[in-house]
């Protein structure tokens, strides 16, 4: 095929054209139709569309180009100078787009939410954000954009380097201090022995109630010498809350069994199931 570009100067807007390389007649397909027959993706309208299978099994390399395009469409890039933040989303009327688009992140090793905005009259609206300085950083400089919002993703980045960054929602859930307080016991420490080895405020019984940021959680690790603490504060597993649990009715699903470990990892979630 031989692309063909037009540019439309008054409505300032260029196309680009792939005709076929041969007269569609006598039942030929259009090779580019016949292309997204196969994937799955003929005709779909915005709600219905997906990431093929194959693109999953792509290198990471070509995966970014896939990213990096994807995002030219329907994302956004840009810095908010009234917060001073970067603000980096994929919006999407397909949840299972959206769903895609977010795991695929994580093989790029980009953390990101989703959240859903809704509207009388129209379907409701999917968004995957990145937030966080680190993850922003990972996107943009793994995956980067493709076009306009490129420019304005090199201006993110500028603004975002030698930022201090702090841990937001990527915590350490706050149970772990039950574990840090009985390694304090083992040493004989007090609250307030715990604070200056940690160089850190002591605020008595509050000390306990906020979940630790990774940083925080790894300098602990090598103050009490667990390396259980310093696989938590290391590891790329994100804590987040269960904010809702629907039933969506009898499906099949697959049978499986582990000698060693109880928890898998399945779409994205780390699930754990009891002996049997």
């Amino acid at each position: 095929m031989t692309p063909i570009r037009d540019d439309y100067a008054a409505a300032r807007v260029t196309t680009l054209r792939l005709p076929a390389p041969f007269r569609l007649t006598h039942g030929k397909r259009n090779p580019i139709a016949e292309w997204l027959d196969g994937l799955g993706l003929f005709g779909l309208r915005s709600y219905d569309k997906f990431v093929p299978a194959e693109v999953f099994g792509l290198p990471n390399e070509q995966l970014a180009l896939f990213l990096r395009h994807l995002w030219a469409t329907d994302g956004s890039v840009r810095w908010d100078a009234k917060t001073s933040q970067g603000r980096v989303y994929y919006a999407s009327t397909s949840r299972r787009l959206i769903d895609d688009v977010m795991h695929l992140l994580l093989r790029m090793g980009v953390q990101s939410r989703i959240t859903k905005t809704t509207k009388v009259g129209y379907r409701d609206c999917w968004f995957l954000t990145i937030d966080r300085a680190a993850n922003q950083i990972a996107f943009l400089t793994k995956v980067g954009v493709h076009g306009n919002r490129g420019v304005k993703a090199k201006e993110v980045v500028e603004k975002l380097a030698g930022r201090i960054r702090r841990p937001g929602t990527d915590t350490i859930p706050v149970e772990i201090w039950e574990q840090v307080r009985a390694n304090m016991a083992q040493r004989n420490w007090s609250e307030k022995n715990f604070a200056l080895a940690t160089n850190t405020r002591f605020d008595g019984p509050r000390m306990w109630t906020h979940a630790p940021g990774r940083s925080r959680l790894h300098r602990i690790s090598g103050i009490l010498e667990k390396p259980a603490l310093h696989d938590l504060a290391t590891n790329d597993i994100y804590w987040d809350k269960v904010v809702d649990i629907a039933s969506l009715g009898h499906r099949e699903v697959c049978g499986f069994t582990e000698a060693e470990s109880h928890s898998v990892v399945a779409q994205g979630v780390v699930v754990r199931y009891p002996n049997v």
